[in-house]
């Protein structure tokens, strides 16, 4: 059989044996996601809330939050009808800001810029990358906790938060809430939004800071009392589907229509298996979930959930712009995963945890990747790099062929591989 691989913008051949040696993971076909809408039903009848075009008035200035360059969430298709209604109630272009929620992460290219939101809009909205270090922030308090956010999302007038709706290994799901904690969060309290996931009384991570949970998520309750302190007057989150394509569209209410995208996902992406596989061969399913190593971390902690210890991990992640992190390698210098944890709860560092997870993952799993990047980095990450997409596909092959049970997971950035209830125990044997 043949499996197609996403590689940045390339596509990869993998031959694979047969069912029921060999099992393929892919998201569960949808058709129409429940809940999620075409984006004009989802402005025009949303989820607990007044219709779009209702809550604005001239007068009116409005910041709209979007992802950067690594989170697509189909911006250059619902922002159009976005602005059409917010002229339509008044608001002019001059009076709307696009806010990209680059988190920590590095400023964008015009080109860049240019792709996430459409030529159209690029050319009529102002845009402007959030800089988390920039020291002109404003602090806004909740409940129990106080953070520094970008002052176009505080001080000007109405927010729209946007994003996309995945699993993410630390928050339980990406979009919703994060798109300002810590999409717009200063440097220093988006590292105290990441800190929360490990414990606190022991070494190692929260059981609740993991993909797909949200109750109790140490992280996404923190990111959600910092949201409600800005009041965003509306969400628009979608769900996209391997391949890019906009699944559905939840909008409305901040709180419960991303509940409601989450409940989707969930129901899409995560895949039930019987049993742990000795071998995986997984890619992130391309560009942008493969566009660095911090972006494609997230598909070795998701597909090393479908691995026994001790197993084989086969990982195609292109990592076309490097690590994605200036410091992260250095954390390998520390040693064993137990080193870098005793380093990290010294002086927390965002990325450094990124290099304690995957220490962790390295250690404990043969992990092959094929990628950009250096080999000698690929090394002091604990990994073995393949010297060609030929080598690591035929490599691969053999591997599954091999083994007692083998998986692949094509589109790795998607899915949340699962060991049935009932064969949990049995599974890690």
């Amino acid at each position: 059989m043949e499996v197609i691989l996403g590689y940045g913008g390339e596509e990869l051949k993998l031959e694979t044996p047969p069912a029921p040696k060999c099992k393929t993971l892919v998201c569960t076909p949808h058709g129409k996601l429940e809940g999620g809408l075409a984006v004009d039903d989802a402005l025009d009848n949303p989820i607990d809330s007044e219709p779009f075009s209702s809550l604005f008035k001239p007068g009116d200035t409005v910041t709209v939050i979007v992802p950067d360059i690594t989170r697509y969430c189909g911006a250059d298709i619902f922002l159009p009808p976005v602005l059409d209604r917010l002229n339509n109630s008044g608001v002019g272009d001059d009076a709307i800001i696009i806010l990209f929620a680059n988190g920590i992460h590095r400023k964008q290219t015009s080109e860049e810029k240019r792709s996430i939101v459409g030529d159209e809009v690029y050319r009529r909205i102002h845009s402007v990358d959030h800089d988390a270090k920039d020291k002109d922030h404003v602090l806004v308090r909740a409940e129990d906790c106080q953070a520094r956010l970008n002052k176009l999302a505080v001080e000007r007038g109405k927010l729209i938060i946007t994003g996309a709706v995945g699993f993410h290994y630390l928050a339980g799901f990406g979009g919703g809430r994060k798109a300002v904690m810590p999409g717009v969060a200063s440097y220093d309290d988006a590292k105290k939004f990441h800190n929360l996931c490990m414990n606190l009384d022991k070494p190692g991570r929260s059981a609740s800071a993991r993909a797909g949970i949200l109750e109790g998520n140490p992280m996404s309750d923190y990111a959600f009392k910092i949201m409600n302190a800005v009041n965003p007057v509306f969400l628009i989150n979608s769900v996209i589907e391997p391949g890019g394509k906009i699944a559905g569209v939840f909008a409305g209410d901040p709180v419960t229509a991303f509940i409601k995208a989450c409940s989707a996902v969930k129901k899409m992406s995560t895949v039930s298996i019987d049993s742990l596989a000795d071998v995986v061969v997984a890619s992130c399913g391309g560009s942008p979930k493969d566009i660095n190593f911090i972006q494609a971390h997230k598909t070795y902690e998701y597909s090393t959930g479908a691995l026994k210890p001790g197993g084989k991990l086969y990982l195609a992640a292109n990592c076309g712009d490097g690590i994605g992190s200036d410091d992260f390698i250095e954390w390998f210098k520390s040693g064993k995963p137990g080193k870098i944890e005793e380093r990290l709860r010294q002086n927390f560092s965002i990325n450094g945890h990124t290099a304690l997870a995957t220490a962790i993952k390295s250690d404990l799993y043969e992990t092959h990747l094929l990628s950009r990047l250096d080999h000698d980095i690929v090394r002091a990450m604990g990994m073995i790099p393949a010297n060609s997409a030929d080598s690591f596909l035929s490599e691969a092959s053999k591997a599954l062929e091999t083994a007692k049970c083998g998986i692949v997971i094509p589109q790795g950035g998607y899915i949340l591989p699962v060991v049935a209830e009932k064969n949990r125990t049995s599974s890690q044997t």
